[in-house]
C-alpha cells in the first residue's frame, strides 16, 4: 500500500497472492512481471499441483496503467491444479495494455478476470488480449461512466460474463460464446 505506485520488476510468487493498493494510481511499467502461476511439484517423490495465485490491483483516487510489455500471469503455470485471477479497481482511467495470462486445464479452471473502472481505455483490445491469454472462465467488466462497445467481428470466450455501463452504454455487435468448454485459451 502505497500513494502511488510504478512497479517495473519481477514480482515472484509462485502459486501466491500480490496485492498492490495505491491512494492514487497504479502502473505496472513496459518490464514489470507479477507472476503468481501455479505449479506442478515433486514432495517426496509424489506429484502435487498447485493452482493459480490472485493479483489485486487497486487505485483508490488513480488509475491503473499496465503499459505494454508489462504482464501478469495466474496461469496454472505446468501444473493442472487450475489458474486463479486477477482483480483490477480503478476510480480513473483503466489502461491495460500489458499481457495478461491466465490459461488453464480446460475451461472451468481457466483464469478469471474482475475489473470495475469510472473508465475503460479500448475495450476491444481487453478482450483480444483476454481471449488470448485463456481468461475463459469468468469476466467481469464494469466501468462507472464510459460506454462499452463490443464491435462487428470481434469476438469474447468466457463460460461467464458479465457486461456492465453503470454511466453510460452497452453496445453489442459481435460474437458473444460463453459456454464452449473448448474455447481458445483452454488447455488439454
Amino acid at each position: 500500500s502505497a500513494g502511488q505506485i510504478m512497479a517495473n520488476t519481477s514480482l515472484l510468487y509462485p502459486a501466491g497472492r500480490v496485492r498492490l493498493v495505491a491512494e492514487q494510481g497504479v502502473a505496472l511499467g513496459e518490464r514489470g512481471l507479477i507472476d503468481v502461476s501455479g505449479r506442478r511439484l515433486n514432495l517426496a517423490g509424489a506429484t502435487v499441483d498447485v493452482a493459480g495465485g490472485e493479483v489485486q490491483v487497486v487505485a483508490r483516487a488513480g488509475d491503473v496503467d499496465l503499459r505494454a510489455g508489462s504482464r501478469i500471469d495466474v496461469s496454472a503455470g505446468n501444473g493442472l491444479a487450475g489458474a486463479g485471477g486477477i482483480g483490477i479497481l480503478a476510480s480513473g482511467m483503466a489502461r491495460l495494455a500489458g499481457e495478461l495470462q491466465g490459461a488453464g486445464p480446460d475451461a472451468a479452471s481457466a483464469g478469471s478476470f474482475a475489473l470495475t473502472a469510472d473508465t475503460l481505455d479500448d475495450f476491444t483490445a481487453l478482450h483480444r488480449r483476454l481471449n488470448a491469454g485463456g481468461f475463459i472462465h469468468r469476466r467481469s467488466i464494469e466501468t462507472l461512466s464510459g460506454d462499452l462497445l463490443h464491435a462487428a467481428g470481434e469476438s469474447i470466450e468466457a463460460q461467464q460474463l458479465t457486461l456492465v455501463a453503470s454511466g453510460g452504454s452497452l453496445t453489442v455487435a459481435g460474437r458473444i460464446a460463453a459456454s464452449s468448454a473448448s474455447a481458445p485459451g483452454a488447455r488439454s
